[in-house]
């Protein structure tokens, strides 16, 4: 087992007693209302296309009045403040959870939750009827735990450093010299600093240097600690051009639409169908790496040009990912 963050808490739940009171969880919970299947669904915004597809999937059951269908969105997370145990006891609190955007997404910063603690809390649902279950909540790209998706596929995707946010800007030694040492062999003319468990490049810094680097680890420091428990440094990508390639089963099947970058150039214009092979070859990577990942559902992956002008991922992504318009 490698030193990646998830691991510690991973091997918490991997021994028998800890799935015993999963399982306890799962036969102490109410159980069928008044005869029908309780299923509690887990979303984003209102009228997400996610929900559409489901309610459509689940409507016959809904229409004969078998199940009960229950709506959790982060909008009330945040309005109840709810803590990282009581959105899972909520998911525990019914047959079957449907968990169909990020747990953490649009709250972890605003309620102040720790990623930590919330990647064990959801642990719980290990034994559970729904979506995800069992070793699919150890899922990357479902957790966007983006450093142990990037670290399976090293060969196509941008060199990265994981550097762990510590408390009080203590740095370690360590740190300090893995930091020179990567910037030392890879040369870039600037860097990137980018957190995982985001979207939208939230919280990202470009760096020229080594001492604009610390600055950053400074400003994650002060801010960040506790809430996420690592920063990506990578070199800066010249070229701001990104493809979203819409992966099903996969198969690829089109190219979304992706918002326009200053600095970009296109790069598969006249060669999509590499393109698509590549996004294709990435998703079979990832399935070869890890029996954790989903790569039988739909996946984008974020594909990018390196410096050396070379296809890479940037990176995947799974729920309420923009994949509805095509390019």
């Amino acid at each position: 087992m490698d030193s990646s963050w998830p691991n510690e808490v991973y091997s918490l739940i991997s021994n028998e007693s800890i799935r015993q009171i999963s399982k306890k969880q799962r036969t102490d919970q109410p159980g069928n209302r008044h005869g029908k299947i309780v299923i509690h669904c887990f979303k984003g915004g209102h009228n997400s296309p996610q929900e559409l597809a489901i309610i459509e999937a689940i409507s016959i059951f809904i229409k004969k009045n078998l199940v009960i269908f229950e709506v959790m969105t982060c909008d009330d997370v945040k309005t109840q403040r709810m803590d990282e145990k009581q959105l899972v006891d909520w998911l525990l609190d019914c047959d079957i959870h449907l968990i169909i955007t990020h747990l953490h997404q649009n709250t972890a910063e605003l309620l102040r939750w720790n990623m930590s603690t919330l990647m064990y809390e959801v642990q719980r649902l290990y034994c559970h009827d729904g979506y995800p279950y069992r070793n699919r909540l150890r899922d990357p790209i479902f957790l966007q735990n983006k450093f142990s998706y990037l670290e399976l596929i090293p060969n196509i995707t941008n060199n990265t450093l994981k550097v762990e946010i510590r408390k009080a800007n203590c740095y370690t030694d360590a740190d300090l010299c893995s930091i020179k040492t990567f910037i030392e062999d890879i040369k870039a003319e600037k860097w990137m600093l980018k957190l995982a468990f985001v979207t939208n490049s939230f919280h990202s810094r470009s760096a020229k240097n080594y001492e604009e680097i610390l600055q950053h680890l400074k400003h994650y420091s002060k801010v960040l600690y506790g809430i996420y428990p690592y920063v990506m440094l990578q070199p800066y990508l010249l070229n701001r051009k990104e493809y979203k390639v819409v992966v099903f089963d996969g198969k690829a099947q089109y190219i979304a639409t992706s918002a326009k970058r200053r600095g970009e150039r296109s790069f598969a214009k006249d060669n999509l169908e590499a393109l698509l092979n590549f996004a294709e070859y990435a998703v079979m990577m990832l399935k070869e790496k890890s029996d954790d990942i989903d790569c039988e559902g739909i996946i984008r992956v974020d594909i990018m040009q390196s410096n050396s002008s070379h296809m890479i991922v940037n990176e995947f992504e799974s729920l309420e990912a923009c994949i509805w318009s095509y390019a």
